[in-house]
């Protein structure tokens, strides 16, 4: 898993819902089973995705077409080294061009591939929020029956949840390509009210998911939309396998 499971679509879309507001498939458990353990992400990963769907603001349904780019580098954050993942959504809503950005800073276990979270901008106004305290939110490695549960708390008295269950794996294709994925299903809630039941199909070898299925909402707002990815800068050790 990695630092992208992080990213959630619902505060971004949010934030676009104001700006609007204001004018897989596959056979499960193929053979062989997908790469167990993740990319080690690198300065430059960068992963491009199709992004479709709709939202629900006030009653009034829009339609959502774009696309969502994340891309890696490498900083600092208070005096220590972390990865800085910009994840830029740029969409029609509608008709209407919308673009919303945040960034979250994490660090990784080189060995393990083991992901913290150290902080991210999305406090209010595109504040930065400071993790408090150590724990590993995204292990490295992968496998069926996998489940992890990860409670974040940051330095202005938010909380976050995350729920993750590895329901087996399965051939997902996508424009980039067929890809032997992970499936998973996630659960997301904090303290702000925001929901989600996700599913995710992660390539462990690219450092990320291929296909997520987001079905999010906070008061007074809901979303539904799909991600496949289009390119990554990744270039996997070995080629996925392909299907019998």
């Amino acid at each position: 898993m990695t630092a992208i499971r992080n990213h959630s679509h619902i505060p971004l879309i949010a934030i676009a819902a104001i700006v609007i507001a204001g004018c897989g498939g596959g056979t499960t458990n193929p053979e062989p089973a997908p790469t167990a353990k993740t990319h080690i992400l690198a300065d430059g990963d960068q992963w491009q995705y199709s992004l479709t769907g709709s939202e629900v603001l006030g009653g009034t349904n829009f339609t959502l077409n774009g696309t969502d780019t994340q891309v890696v580098s490498k900083t600092t954050l208070n005096g220590t080294p972390v990865l800085a993942i910009t994840t830029t959504d740029d969409f029609l809503a509608n008709g209407q061009h919308i673009t919303v950005s945040d960034i979250t800073y994490e660090s990784q276990d080189p060995v393990s591939g083991d992901l913290k979270l150290v902080a991210d901008t999305r406090g209010p106004n595109n504040s930065l929020r400071t993790v408090t305290g150590d724990q590993v939110v995204n292990k490295g490695t992968f496998g069926a029956g996998f489940t992890s549960k990860a409670t974040i708390t940051f330095d202005n008295g938010d909380t976050q949840t995350d729920n993750v269950t590895v329901e087996g794996h399965t051939f997902v294709t996508v424009p980039s390509g067929t890809y032997n994925t992970w499936q998973e299903a996630v659960t997301k809630n904090d303290t702000n009210g925001q929901l989600s039941n996700d599913v995710e199909w992660w390539a462990p070898e690219i450092g990320g998911f291929v296909k997520e299925n987001v079905n999010g909402s906070q008061p007074g707002f809901e979303i539904h939309i799909t991600l496949a990815l289009l390119s990554t800068t990744v270039v996997p050790p070995t080629p996925s396998a392909t299907p019998r």
